[in-house]
């Protein structure tokens, strides 16, 4: 019917064939016109036709049928793989219990560890909070003491200038000493 060698029209959902198509066709491929059969030749074809579609459908079924069984064997396989990791987890299972009880002490320990840790944080932000207010007070006092020894600097500026002007009197002062000294020696030398 694909290949459009036989012709057929298709009636709620079934393919109609006339009997003359038919027996046309049967006469293409075969070389025997259909009437020229015999009766019980004609219900072996039938038959046989029946036992193919049934076939068809034996077919069908075998192939669930084997996809059932291919399932199946591999839910044994599964099964079988469950089976021997439950096995290995009741084997372990006494051990588990060990390793729960070491793992719960280690965890112990380090929680330990961790309030240590924790309090030594703790110190230590006292402690830093402690250096950060002393470096505040060592800055404070620093500034202070820069500022008196840009006033010493100052003070001592002004005393280096008035030591000088005392080193200039002084000197002139002496000078006049000298002077008045030679005035008096030539005076009294003199006299």
């Amino acid at each position: 019917i694909d290949r459009e060698l036989l012709y057929a029209e298709k009636w709620n959902g079934s393919w109609r064939i006339t009997h003359g198509t038919l027996s046309e066709f049967y006469e293409k491929k075969y070389g025997i016109k259909l009437e020229q059969l015999s009766i019980d030749q004609a219900r072996l074809e039938i038959q046989m036709q029946v036992s193919k579609q049934e076939y068809a459908e034996l077919q069908q079924r075998s192939g669930k049928l084997q996809a059932v069984e291919n399932q199946c064997a591999q839910q044994e396989v599964e099964l079988r793989s469950l089976n021997e990791r439950l096995a290995q987890l009741e084997a372990s299972s006494a051990s588990g219990w060990t390793e729960a009880r070491k793992y719960k002490v280690d965890i112990e320990s380090l929680l330990g560890q961790v309030q240590e840790v924790r309090k030594k944080e703790q110190d230590s932000l006292l402690e830093a909070d402690w250096l950060r207010r002393e470096l505040q007070r060592l800055q404070t006092i620093e500034s202070e003491q820069a500022q008196r020894i840009k006033q010493l600097d100052a003070l001592n500026s002004d005393l280096n200038k008035h030591a000088e002007a005392l080193e200039n009197e002084l000197e002139e002062c002496k000078n006049q000493m000298n002077r008045l000294k030679n005035k008096y020696r030539r005076d009294s030398f003199m006299e």
